[in-house]
């Protein structure tokens, strides 16, 4: 249902607008429901 989006898509906007710790993202799909997810950051 959610393919994502293809790396380097956020450094083509003007400014570059990039996934933060933090940010939420919501999936939703008639007839199917919604998801929502927190992206974190991974420790180096």
């Amino acid at each position: 249902i959610a393919t994502g989006t293809p790396a380097g898509v956020g450094m083509g906007r003007n400014p570059p607008s990039y996934l933060r710790d933090g940010d939420i993202i919501e999936l939703s799909a008639t007839n199917l429901g919604r998801q929502r997810q927190r992206v974190k950051r991974l420790a180096a």
